[in-house]
């Protein structure tokens, strides 16, 4: 992050305001009037001995600690009281570590105010959380529609059309006889056309049954054939998708 990026974070927190009580080089953030993160600009008299871009943070003394341990970009506070304060050289941290700090020392500022004005926060805080989670409902919501659009759209394939022509047949005709020998019943896919699916089906007795499938509504016209007679007549339709419809 840059010193602008840090200024904009942590003005979006709610309730916080700026001021510069300590000279042009340096902001102040407050929540309430009480101070909770200071950022150098650069310049005055601290340029000499710490040029780098740095900020003040305010944590727990176990936190403090904890982080001085962990990240050679936080020491000791220069002008602050080393026990409660930190600086953090936000150059050498990755952005979401200085985000997670700075909202860590507002909070920890936030939970010594009294408990009338913490409530305000709390309140204001449930109500984001709330416009959040509606946001996120809604977004799904889209996102489902446009899943449901594109499967519409993608219509019946040639698994679907098999798998509906093959359950139709096995709860419509007597497949005993292929118990003994598959060979002389089965289900097998036909010729492919741009609009339909031929399936096969093959009964005991020599006669077969062509299911035309539509690509898109999945409305199936059957035809029978008996190849002995060579007859071939129109059975009716059906949806391979919902055969009772």
């Amino acid at each position: 992050m840059n010193v602008e990026q840090v200024r904009e974070y942590t003005l979006s927190l709610n309730g916080v305001t700026e001021d510069q009580p300590f000279g042009d080089d340096i902001i102040t953030f407050r929540l309430e009037g009480k101070i909770f993160v200071c950022l150098w600009l650069g310049g005055g008299k601290d340029d000499i001995k710490h040029p780098e871009p740095r900020l003040a943070l305010k944590l727990s003394p176990d936190r403090n600690e904890e982080l001085r341990e962990k990240f050679s970009a936080v020491t000791p506070a220069w002008h602050w009281n080393k026990k409660h304060w930190s600086d953090v050289y936000y150059e050498n941290v990755e952005d979401s570590l200085v985000q997670e700090w700075i909202q860590e020392s507002y909070t920890l500022v936030k939970s010594k105010l009294p408990k009338a004005v913490r409530q305000k926060y709390n309140i204001a805080q449930m109500t984001n959380i709330i416009i959040f989670a509606i946001i996120i409902m809604f977004f799904c919501s889209c996102r489902n529609v446009k899943t449901d659009s594109k499967q519409d759209d993608a219509g019946i394939t040639a698994e679907m059309a098999y798998e509906g022509v093959n359950n139709y047949c096995h709860s419509q005709y007597d497949w005993s006889a292929a118990k003994e020998d598959p060979s002389i019943m089965y289900v097998e896919m036909g010729e492919e056309t741009d609009s339909t699916y031929q399936v096969v089906f093959r009964s005991y007795t020599g006669a077969f049954v062509y299911f035309y499938v539509n690509k898109k509504s999945g409305v199936t016209r059957m035809e029978e054939y008996v190849p002995a007679l060579d007859i071939r007549n129109d059975a009716g339709t059906i949806n391979i998708i919902n055969p009772k419809n």
